[in-house]
């Protein structure tokens, strides 16, 4: 558990970490960049190789068909990207993108018969929004198995302890809610809302209803707890019912177990001449097994 604990920690921290450095100023001082520039192949007509500029340096040419990445430094605030025909400075498209943090600037750029265009794909702080909402989305999941585990087992260990307080009533014959949270492992209160509960469901079912629940807590219907006495009174009409079909139920079994031997009963016969105790399983005992006079 404290390892779980620990585990959590850790990830709000770096979730927190990322947060904060995805939250910087955009005003940023100049700074190294890597300026990625993917231009777009054409099968037949304008097919020519162009230049990258940035803010009216030229960082180098890159023909049709390539994917080039050219090391640049920005300004702070807005920067100028334009692409331009090699052959032709009047064929020329310019953007402005802003300066978010050092990192990779992704963009595309298209020969067109109405002359080049260039578009903005990514900059650092989208890669770190995807790294983020990776992370986030990770960890959110996480957090639901983890959950739904822990509470899945605390129901069944709630049911079962639900499961145990009626069994103590109807099979052990315990009616004391201090007795019962002793063995149940729960509290008096929880005890008495449990077997409140159960006599809600008992009373809410139709008498000739046979069902799992009808067979469960048919002996609660009318039941009663007796808060002077800190007991629980069951209803003798209810537990008439209950015997009956107990009785039922056991001769049903009875016929397809078979009946059972019943266990011969012992006989003792005092001796008239010794005094002998004599022990026999027989009808009827003829002589003293210890002095040999008939009895």
């Amino acid at each position: 558990m404290k390892k779980v604990k620990l585990s959590l920690i850790i990830f709000f921290v770096l979730c927190s970490f990322f947060i904060l450095s995805a939250c910087k100023s955009s005003d940023n001082s100049s700074g190294s960049a890597d300026i990625i520039i993917k231009y777009e192949s054409n099968t037949l007509l304008n097919k020519y190789d162009i230049e990258i500029y940035l803010n009216g340096r030229n960082l180098g040419s890159i023909r049709q068909g390539e994917s080039k990445t050219f090391p640049a430094t920005l300004i702070s605030g807005t920067n100028r990207l334009r692409t331009s025909r090699v052959d032709n400075v009047n064929n020329s498209f310019e953007i402005e993108f802003d300066n978010v943090g050092d990192g990779k600037y992704s963009f595309t750029s298209n020969a067109r018969m109405g002359g080049l265009e260039i578009k903005f794909n990514s900059g650092p702080r989208e890669g770190l929004y995807t790294v983020l909402f990776v992370i986030g989305g990770l960890g959110f999941t996480f957090v639901i198995v983890y959950f739904s585990i822990k509470l899945g087992k605390k129901t069944d260990v709630r049911i079962k302890r639900e499961e145990k307080v009626t069994s103590l009533i109807s099979a052990s014959k315990i009616y004391s809610i201090t007795e019962i949270a002793f063995h149940s492992h729960l509290s008096n209160d929880e005890v008495v809302d449990i077997i409140n509960d159960r006599i809600q469901i008992a009373n809410q079912l139709p008498n000739d209803k046979k069902c799992e629940e009808y067979e469960k807590y048919r002996f609660l219907r009318n039941a009663q707890i007796d808060k002077i006495n800190n007991k629980i009174i069951l209803d003798e009409g209810a537990m008439k019912i209950t015997s009956k079909l107990d009785n039922v139920t056991n001769a049903i079994n009875k016929i397809f177990r078979g009946t059972d031997p019943e266990v011969p009963k012992e006989k003792v016969v005092t001796c008239d001449y010794c005094g002998g105790k004599n022990t026999s399983t027989s009808e009827s005992i003829n002589k003293c097994n210890q002095c040999g006079a008939p009895l």
